[in-house]
């Protein structure tokens, strides 16, 4: 299982993105970030890590940052937007994403795996101190 794990997240990789590989066991916490041109993800031991590192590849894949986060002309035409959603948002996209890669892989998305993601989309919108409004489909499915 941990060499198709591998060749799914190969696949989803954003290319000129570096990767660093986390120490120890804990998933969390992972990140992308643009300026640096990285991300930082656990090692594909787990279907929980690979759900991990398939989301912070979404961030890349759905243009989840701003044009001013790169100083690179090639990565920010690749992956900054307008940046305008909020951080539930966000994270409510990069959840689904990687839903749906999984589940398009081949692989069984465990209620467990559902409830991190969702529990996790819902402290995005406890936390939120932004003024924009955050779709309702977005509470709704974080609190199921």
């Amino acid at each position: 299982m941990p060499g198709d794990f591998a060749r799914v997240f190969e696949k989803y990789r954003p290319p000129g993105i570096k990767v660093r590989w986390k120490r120890g066991k804990k998933l969390s916490p992972a990140h992308a970030n643009l300026r640096k041109a990285e991300m930082l993800v656990p090692p594909l031991r787990s279907i929980e890590a690979l759900g991990f590192a398939l989301h912070e590849c979404s961030h890349f894949w759905l243009r989840h940052f701003s044009p001013d986060e790169s100083p690179n002309g090639l990565l920010r035409d690749l992956y900054a937007s307008g940046h305008t959603r909020t951080l539930a948002q966000q994270e409510y996209e990069a959840e689904r994403w990687t839903i749906a890669v999984m589940r398009l892989e081949g692989f069984r998305v465990s209620r467990e795996l559902r409830g991190m993601m969702r529990n996790y989309v819902a402290e995005c919108l406890d936390s939120d101190t932004s003024k924009r409004r955050t779709p309702s489909q977005i509470k709704k499915w974080s609190t199921r």
